[in-house]
């Protein structure tokens, strides 16, 4: 996952909002938003079919969780193989309560158990962001009342036209009603005019297209929790240029 907007009690009557793109190779599988059950806990999420992981999900206890990962001086964002997959971090964090929890289970991974990665934790109190360089942890509060952009490139990780157009985006949002999926939609699938052809630029898009590399905006999530932890969920399997969202809200039991 690589865009990530994350608005906490922007709206009335709206606890958590978030529009997010996952970006990834085309030919990499993966499955649907589904119930998957750890123990007693139980959470909605896609699945990574090559490493078995997620990049978003909300739990039953209301906890949203969500995951980009993390340039390393604008460069890739792996520094080891080795290194556990940031998918699985994911699954830790939903299968916990609340904020704290996950942050303890991530504190207790420590730094270097993952490659480079920005993870999002919300819930009915908290929001924050645990990020790591892969080598230090981090941790940053997400205010209410804003539009949070959290991208690869956020924190100081690489100059991003990305991160800049959506901050002053979300500025516009916070004082206007909120959006609507169609509206949110409109913004992930976003493109940049580019001064070249270089492919590089492409990557700063909000909605990614790279075919000579393979790679690209492969899906895109809405998820809406009200002040009463009502969930709506909604997804387009296709980048967002090319699809609208569909509500599957029918498919959380709680």
């Amino acid at each position: 996952m690589c865009t990530l907007l994350v608005a906490p009690r922007v709206w009335p009557e709206t606890r958590l909002v978030v529009a997010a793109n996952r970006d990834e190779l085309y030919a990499r599988p993966a499955s649907p938003p589904r119930v998957w059950e750890r123990g007693e806990r139980r959470f909605f999420a896609p699945r990574d079919d090559v490493a078995g992981g997620s990049w978003i999900g909300v739990a039953e206890s209301g906890l949203f969780v969500g995951v980009t990962n993390r340039s390393i001086g604008g460069g890739p964002s792996i520094i080891s193989k080795d290194r556990r997959s940031r998918g699985a971090l994911v699954l830790d964090a939903l299968g916990c309560e609340t904020v704290a929890e996950a942050l303890e289970v991530v504190r207790g991974h420590g730094p270097e158990a993952h490659n480079p990665f920005h993870l999002v934790l919300v819930d009915a109190t908290d929001a924050m962001v645990i990020w790591s360089d892969g080598w230090t942890l981090h941790e940053d509060p997400l205010a209410e009342g804003a539009v949070h952009p959290v991208t690869e490139r956020s924190y100081g990780a690489a100059p991003s036209r990305r991160d800049e157009y959506l901050v002053e985006r979300g500025a516009g949002l916070v004082a206007a009603p909120e959006p609507t999926p169609e509206q949110w939609r409109a913004l992930l699938g976003l493109r940049f005019d580019h001064a070249s052809a270089d492919p590089m630029e492409a990557f700063d898009d909000v909605c990614v297209a790279v075919p000579e590399w393979g790679y690209g905006t492969r899906s895109s999530t809405w998820v809406r929790i009200g002040d009463d932890g009502r969930v709506r969920y909604a997804t387009i399997e296709a980048p967002p240029s090319e699809g609208a969202f569909v509500d599957i809200s029918g498919k959380i039991p709680w």
